[in-house]
C-alpha cells in the first residue's frame, strides 16, 4: 500500500516575547496537528476499496514542560481587625501632679473664754412710729403727674404707693418718696394711698388725682339722615371729657326750628317739614377746647305722603306701618289708585281704578275715626266672596279710645266681597262696607266682628259702633244678603256737570250708573244734527288732546228694562294770555301769577321741576305789601294731577281742589316749596285768609 502524503513545513514565529505569547503558540501547534491528521485520514480513507476504522487509544504521552509563572495578581482587600492582645508591661512612673482644692470646713470647736468688756457706746435714737405727708395733684391729659410722700420714724419706715381698689404701684425707701405717672390719661384719675410701714406699725394717707381731658365724641350722627315728613326727627350727639363738655346744636346763621328741643345732647324736631331740611352742627366744649360734627337732615315724604288721611299724622303712619310690615316687608312702595274725594264716590270708579291690583290698603275716615283693611288678592267685580288668610282690618282711632289694633281674618273664605255695584267690602256681615256714592247716603256700614269673620280685641263694648262711631244706619245692621236684590230703575251720577279746559288737554267725565238689573251706559253728543253716539269703552268719557271743535254738550244715558235716565254735561274750550290763578273768599282774596318756562300743565299725576316758578300775593290777610315768592324746591314746583286744579309746592303751598266752588277742600300751606317773606305770622292763612277755603272764582291764562 502506497500513500501519497504531502507534508508542509511551517514555522511559527513570534515577534513578541515568549512569556507573553507562549499560550498562543501552543494553540497554534495543536490546530496544526489536528489539521495534518484530518488531511491524512481523508486522503487515505477516501481511496477506493479502503475502509477506515478507529484504532485504540494510544499510550499516554510524556508530560510537557512546566509553564512559566504567570503575572502577579492584584492586592487583596484588608481583612477584619483582630482581637486586642494582652496588656503590655507597665511603663515608668510619671511626674507628680498639682495640689488639689481644700477640703470641707470642719465642725465648730468649743467656745473660748470671755474677753474683757469694751468701752461704753454713744447714745442711740429713741424709737418712734412712722408718719407721712402727701401733696395732692391735678393735671391735664398726657402730662406727668407727681405725688410726694414724706415719711419719718425710727426705725426708718418703708414707703409704698397703691391706687385705691387697684394693685400696688411702687415700693420705695427714703424720707421723700415720689410717685410719677407719665402721660397721664383719664383712666389714671382716682385716689392713691401712701403707706409708711415699720416694726412699730403703719400709717396711711390718701391723695386724689384729677386728669382733665378735652371733649371727644363717643356718638356722632350720620353724615346724612333721611327724615319722613311730619314725623319727629331725633338726632343724638354724645361727647366725653373732664370737666363734662357742654353740647350745643346750631344751624349756621339760621335759627333752630321753633319745634326743636335739645335734651342730653339729642336734637328733636317735631313735625319735620321741608324747611327744616339742611345741615346741622353739634359742638361739644369745655375749658380745654371743643370739637364739632355736622349732619345733614333731608326731607323724605314717607310712605303715605299721597294719603290725604295719613299725610299729616305721624302716629297713624307709624302704627299702620307696623301692621303692614309682616305682610309686605319694611320697604314697600305704595301707589295711590283711588281717592274718593278726588276721583268720585261711584263704586264703578273704584273698580275701574283698583281692580286687578294686588296688595291694597283701604283707609277710611269717618268723622274723627280712622280705620280700614288690607288684602293681598286683587279687587274685581265678580260678585262673590274671595278667600285669603292674609287679610286684616285695623283701627287707628276709634270711638271707645282703644289703642290702635290689628284684627286678623278668622274665616278666610269670607275675607272680602267683590261686588261691581259696591265699594270695598270686608267680611260676610259687612265688617267694613263702603256703599256706592257713599258721600250722599247712609248705606255704608262698619258691622265689626259679625259672624266671627275677623277677630275682635278684648275690651270692646259695642262692635257695631267701634270703628266708625254712631254714623251708621240707625239700629243694628243685619248681614248683607246674597246676590238677588230687588229690582230698581236705573239711576246715574256724573262727576261734573261742566268742564273747562285749554287746548291739547284731556277732558274726562265720569258717569256712574246703578240699578237692578244693571243698566247699560252710553254717551252721546248733542249737536244741531241731533244726538251722536260716542265710542266709550266704559262709563268714562275721555277726550284726549281736546280741540275747540270738541266743546259742547254731552249726555250720559243709563238704560235697562225698567227704563232709562240721562244727565247732560257741558264741555267748554278756553284759551287766553298770561297764566294767572285767582282765589278769593269772604275774608279776602289772593292772586297767584306763575311763569313756568317750557313746563306745560298736564295730568301726569306727579310733580314737575322748574326753577322759574314763583307765587305772589297782591292782597293778603296780614296786610303785607304785595310780594313775590320764588320757588326754593324746584323739584316740587307744581303738581300735575287730573283730579286736582292748579297745585303748587309739595305741601301744598296752593291747592285748588276738584269742584272747588262746592266744597272747602282747597287750601294753602304757604312755605313748603316757596320762600316765605319776613314778617309772616301764619303761613296757613296769609294767602286766602283761612287754611281751607272756597274760591269765588279761578282764572287761568297762558302765553301763546
Amino acid at each position: 500500500m502506497k500513500h501519497d502524503v504531502s507534508i508542509v513545513r511551517r514555522s511559527l514565529t513570534s515577534n513578541q516575547s515568549d512569556a507573553v505569547h507562549q499560550q498562543e503558540a501552543d494553540n497554534g501547534f495543536r490546530k496544526y496537528v489536528k489539521f495534518i491528521v484530518a488531511e491524512s485520514r481523508g486522503t487515505y480513507c477516501l481511496s477506493s476499496g479502503k475502509v477506515c476504522v478507529a484504532g485504540p487509544r494510544g499510550p499516554k504521552g510524556t508530560p510537557g514542560n512546566r509553564g512559566k509563572r504567570g503575572p502577579k495578581g492584584t492586592r487583596g482587600k484588608t481583612g477584619t481587625k483582630g482581637f486586642m492582645g494582652p496588656p503590655g508591661k507597665s511603663g515608668k512612673q510619671g511626674m507628680k501632679g498639682d495640689v488639689g482644692n481644700p477640703g470641707m470646713k470642719g465642725e465648730k470647736g468649743d467656745k473660748g473664754v470671755a474677753g474683757h468688756p469694751g468701752p461704753e457706746g454713744e447714745p442711740g435714737q429713741s424709737l418712734c412710729a412712722p408718719n407721712v405727708n402727701v401733696s395732692p395733684a391735678s393735671h391735664t391729659e398726657n402730662q406727668t403727674a407727681t405725688f410726694h410722700c414724706s415719711a419719718s420714724g425710727h426705725p426708718k419706715p418703708k414707703v409704698s404707693w397703691r391706687k385705691v381698689n387697684g394693685a400696688e404701684l411702687v415700693t420705695t425707701d427714703g424720707p421723700d418718696n415720689q410717685l410719677h405717672i407719665r402721660n397721664a390719661g383719664y383712666n389714671d384719675s382716682g385716689s392713691y394711698m401712701c403707706t409708711a410701714t415699720s416694726v412699730l406699725g403703719k400709717v396711711q394717707k390718701m391723695v386724689k388725682l384729677f386728669v382733665e381731658v378735652s371733649p371727644q365724641f363717643i356718638e356722632i350722627p350720620k353724615g346724612v339722615i333721611k327724615v319722613i315728613g311730619s314725623t319727629t326727627a331725633a338726632v343724638s350727639c354724645k361727647a366725653f371729657g373732664f370737666p363734662s363738655p357742654t353740647i350745643v346744636w346750631s344751624r349756621g346763621f339760621v335759627k333752630l326750628p321753633g319745634r326743636s328741643t335739645v335734651i342730653n345732647g339729642t336734637l328733636t324736631i317735631a313735625s319735620f317739614s321741608p324747611q327744616d331740611a339742611g345741615p346741622y352742627q353739634c359742638k361739644a366744649s369745655n375749658k380745654l377746647g371743643s370739637t364739632s360734627a355736622v349732619t345733614t337732615l333731608t326731607y323724605n315724604r314717607g310712605l303715605w305722603w299721597r294719603s290725604s288721611i295719613l299725610r299729616e299724622n305721624e302716629f297713624y303712619q307709624r302704627h299702620l306701618n307696623q301692621f303692614l310690615t309682616p305682610a309686605v316687608g319694611s320697604h314697600p312702595h305704595w301707589q295711590l289708585c283711588y281717592r274718593a274725594s278726588t276721583h268720585g264716590w261711584a263704586a264703578d270708579t273704584f273698580h275701574s281704578r283698583c281692580d286687578g291690583k294686588r296688595n291694597t290698603v283701604i283707609i277710611v275716615k269717618a268723622g274723627e275715626y280712622v280705620f280700614g283693611g288690607y288684602t293681598d288678592i286683587p279687587w274685581e267685580s265678580s260678585g262673590r266672596y274671595t278667600s285669603t288668610p292674609n287679610a286684616f282690618l285695623f283701627s287707628l282711632q276709634n270711638k271707645e279710645g282703644l289703642a290702635p289694633f290689628k284684627s286678623m281674618v278668622r274665616r278666610p273664605s269670607y275675607a272680602i266681597s267683590r261686588q261691581s255695584g259696591d265699594g270695598p267690602i270686608f267680611g260676610t256681615g259687612n265688617d267694613i262696607y263702603i256703599a256706592n256714592n257713599a258721600n250722599s247716603n247712609r248705606h255704608s256700614q262698619a258691622n265689626f266682628g259679625y259672624n266671627n269673620v275677623y277677630s275682635v280685641p278684648s275690651g270692646v263694648q259695642n262692635k257695631q259702633t267701634l270703628l266708625a262711631g254712631d254714623k251708621g244706619v240707625p239700629g243694628l245692621p243685619g248681614p248683607r244678603g246674597e246676590p238677588g236684590q230687588s229690582i230698581a230703575a236705573p239711576n246715574i251720577n256724573v262727576s261734573s256737570t261742566s268742564l273747562t279746559i285749554t287746548e291739547n288737554q284731556t277732558a274726562t267725565f265720569y258717569c256712574s250708573a246703578y240699578g237692578n238689573p244693571k243698566p247699560t251706559v252710553t254717551w252721546r253728543r248733542m249737536s244741531s244734527a241731533g244726538q251722536v253716539n260716542m265710542n266709550s269703552p266704559d262709563t268714562r268719557l275721555q277726550t284726549k288732546n281736546a280741540k275747540y271743535n270738541d266743546s259742547g254738550s254731552y249726555v250720559c244715558m243709563a238704560t235697562s228694562v225698567l227704563g232709562k235716565v240721562q244727565k247732560a254735561v257741558k264741555f267748554t274750550f278756553e284759551d287766553g294770555g298770561t297764566n294767572q290763578c285767582k282765589a278769593s273768599n269772604k275774608l279776602g282774596s289772593a292772586t297767584v301769577l306763575t311763569t313756568l318756562h317750557y313746563v306745560p300743565t298736564d295730568s301726569s299725576g306727579g310733580w314737575t321741576s322748574t326753577s322759574e316758578a314763583f307765587i305772589f300775593s297782591q292782597r293778603n290777610k296780614e296786610g303785607l305789601a304785595p310780594f313775590k315768592s320764588l320757588v326754593t324746591s324746584p323739584t316740587y314746583a307744581i303738581f300735575r294731577q287730573s283730579g286736582f286744579g292748579p297745585t303748587f309746592g309739595s305741601g301744598y303751598d296752593i291747592c285748588i281742589q276738584n269742584n272747588a266752588n262746592r266744597n272747602t277742600n282747597s287750601y294753602t300751606y304757604f312755605g313748603h316749596s316757596y320762600s316765605v317773606p319776613i314778617g309772616v305770622k301764619d303761613r296757613r292763612t296769609i294767602l286766602a285768609g283761612t287754611y281751607n277755603f272756597t274760591p269765588d272764582d279761578v282764572d287761568v291764562f297762558y302765553l301763546r
